[in-house]
């Protein structure tokens, strides 16, 4: 895996990754197609796809917290980005963070998901949201995204397909 030129200033001299968010608001490339099956896919690169059906649900049914960068060869799917996260505490969290660039200051990895009662969660239903700490591996970051149960009913009612359902107490 090589990395586009136009993002070479984007990344870091030490660890090399890349800083995900502005890679994404410069815009995907031509060339870069998703082909595939599912609604929800987690690419390669941990970035997170979703189809027009998915987009479109969501929009009906007026689920915020997300927003969705266009993939111009494949115009059926769409990147996957939070617009809301959830201010989640560090010191009680529960997730391991290992070796700590000391250039951009990212982990290198980070283990298992924040503690829910280490999140503060808005009184909102009809949102998908993410953790505002960063889901870090070698590649880059990752986003696990969190829904109520009334956005959960809404996906499963639809047979909205490539989603893993994780019940967080």
């Amino acid at each position: 895996m090589a990395l586009r030129e136009r993002y070479a200033a984007l990344q870091c001299a030490k660890c090399k990754k890349i800083d995900e968010s502005i890679a994404i608001q410069r815009g995907i490339d031509e060339d870069v197609r998703i082909v595939a099956r599912q609604d929800y896919v987690l690419c390669g690169d941990g970035l997170i796809a979703v189809s027009q059906r998915l987009r479109d649900l969501l929009a009906e049914n007026n689920i915020n917290g997300v927003r969705f960068a266009p993939i111009p060869a494949s115009s059926n799917y769409f990147i996957l980005v939070p617009a809301l996260t959830a201010p989640t505490d560090v010191e009680t969290c529960g997730m391991e963070f290992r070796r700590r660039c000391s250039v951009c200051g990212r982990f290198r990895e980070t283990l298992f998901f924040p503690l829910a009662a280490s999140m503060e969660f808005p009184s909102d239903q009809r949102l998908l949201l993410a953790s505002s700490i960063r889901f870090e591996f070698a590649l880059g970051e990752t986003f696990c995204f969190m829904a109520s149960d009334y956005v959960v009913d809404i996906l499963k009612a639809s047979k909205i397909t490539g989603l893993e359902y994780q019940v967080v107490d």
